[in-house]
């Protein structure tokens, strides 16, 4: 994929409850500009994602897409900052946790074109269901990637082209 520029990419950091409501007919979408929205960008890392600080009791998606993601941590990004991800070595997921007492709840949503993993929870609970995972990972990333600690009823995804796992569960 070339060389990218170490800039700082947005990072949408989340220290309190987040609720995103979209509908079948009216998804959320969280993305880039619609002139961004092109095949050569599809593992193009344009923005950070959703990182949810150890401040994040709970959040829910429910018909959601989120696509682009997958910025380089550098040393002035929010999470690097936070010490959630280490710059210049990490790469934003399209969601992080990292609350092992938080409770999160992702269904109906649609994740895609991530240069990392799509879901990367760090501790505590979640239900994952009836989403829809591709695209994900450009020379590594799970859909969904789950941590030690972290309890989880994940069914009904659909995953496909992502390049590495589709479900990972790890003791890390």
């Amino acid at each position: 994929s070339g060389s990218r520029s170490p800039e700082r990419r947005i990072e949408f950091m989340v220290a309190g409850k987040l609720y995103c409501k979209g509908t079948i007919t009216n998804p959320i979408l969280f993305s880039v500009a619609s002139g961004k929205r092109i095949a050569a960008n599809t593992f193009g890392g344009l923005w950070g994602g959703i990182v949810a600080t150890k401040d994040c009791p709970e959040m829910l998606f429910n018909y959601v897409i989120e696509e682009y993601t997958g910025g380089d941590v550098v040393a002035d990004s929010p999470s690097a900052l936070a010490g959630i991800y280490t710059a210049g070595g990490d790469i934003t997921p399209h969601i992080t946790t990292n609350n092992p007492q938080g409770k999160y709840v992702v269904t109906n949503c649609i994740f895609r074109n991530g240069r990392s993993d799509a879901l990367y929870f760090m501790g505590g609970q979640a239900i994952i269901a009836n989403n829809v995972f591709y695209a994900v990972g450009e020379t590594g990333g799970e859909a969904i990637n789950m941590k030690a600690g972290t309890k989880v009823d994940a069914a009904y995804n659909l995953i496909f082209s992502s390049n590495t796992n589709g479900l990972k569960l790890s003791s890390s």
